[in-house]
């Protein structure tokens, strides 16, 4: 699932799976809870409230210093530099460990600034891209104009052989949501490749289209489309709408035409989000600069970690297991480094 990175998350995976996720979360005394999909949530806890248990544990190490409010400007010959309310720290330390991020969260800081530097130190970067991002779709304004910024609930959406059920929310812009970043690599490649890419939503996940198209059959002949999905299947306003969305006239179609429409309702997608909107991004330091324990290869005793290095993950989940195993596998070469 991350693509042309299998290789190498093999390898990080075996070394730091999702279950010493869970025992490290245990040691910082968080249980955790299985939610839908198999998914791990921690019990109870947000996370705001996870970063501050581990900022706590963290201080409470004699080694260790926060340095609040500083941000990273660039290195020179003798480091990494810092400039905040302590005024100009230069790191002259060595194993260092950059965890910068990528560039979709800039009201954070991760707002991949960092690349210039780094350029100008002759490492290689690859441009910042969007993933587990938004669509652009090219709606009719009368759909824009009422059916903006609501969830779209229990459908699957299906692309290239492949179906993820879920939820997706409407804008006026177009989609987002699970089932669209679960492909948003393939989709963003398409787009790239083709500037427009085709997918399909069944609205009607639960029921199989034999039975649909009897439940369609049963439609008055003077009763309008839209009502009668509504108070028949139990379709939301936004399901209905796509319909219409999809076709000028869903009313003057068969049955089993109209079955077959709303198991496979099509709809094109002309773009990606805005990539400071996006959840995750791929792109950042190429994994050529990069030796197994991701040190610089060029750059002894510099490593990097997380969404600042070229990598690509489906859904948010995969992106924080990946974001901790390359950070473990960083840390354990900074210790044989220091070794």
């Amino acid at each position: 699932r991350y693509g042309k990175n299998g290789e190498l998350f093999d390898s990080l995976l075996r070394d730091f799976s999702s279950e010493h996720s869970i025992e490290w979360l245990g040691k910082l005394g968080v249980s955790v809870m299985e939610g839908n999909g198999g998914k791990i949530y921690p019990d109870r806890l947000t996370a705001k409230d996870l970063l501050s248990l581990l900022m706590d544990k963290l201080n409470s190490h004699g080694d260790f210093r926060f340095l609040g409010n500083s941000r990273f400007t660039g290195w020179n010959e003798a480091g990494p530099v810092l400039e905040g309310s302590e005024g100009s720290i230069l790191i002259k330390d060595r194993p260092v460990l950059f965890a910068l991020g990528g560039a979709s969260w800039p009201e954070t800081g991760s707002d991949g600034s960092w690349v210039t530097s780094f350029a100008h130190r002759g490492i290689h970067t690859v441009p910042f891209k969007p993933m587990n991002c938004a669509f652009t779709l090219e709606w009719s304004s009368r759909f824009r104009e009422s059916r903006i910024d609501r969830p779209l609930k229990n459908i699957a959406l299906h692309y290239r052989g492949e179906s993820r059920r879920g939820e997706l929310m409407l804008t006026g812009q177009g989609l987002e949501g699970m089932p669209l970043y679960w492909f948003s690599l393939p989709l963003r490649e398409e787009l790239e490749g083709k500037g427009q890419a085709l997918i399909h939503l069944d609205l009607t996940p639960d029921l199989a289209v034999d039975k649909l198209q009897a439940h369609l059959k049963k439609r008055p002949p003077k009763k309008s489309l839209t009502p009668f999905l509504r108070g028949t299947l139990r379709f939301s306003p936004q399901k209905a709408a796509l319909i219409h969305e999809a076709h000028p006239s869903p009313g003057s179609l068969s049955p089993d035409v109209l079955a077959r429409l709303i198991k496979a309702l099509p709809l094109t997608l002309t773009g990606t989000g805005p990539l400071k909107r996006a959840i995750s991004v791929s792109g950042g330091i190429s994994l050529e600069e990069l030796d197994e324990n991701l040190m610089l290869r060029r750059f002894p005793g510099f490593f990097a970690a997380g969404e600042m290095i070229d990598w690509e993950a489906p859904t948010g989940g995969y992106l924080l297991q990946g974001c901790l195993s390359t950070a473990h596998r960083a840390v354990r070469g900074m210790g044989e480094y220091l070794a």
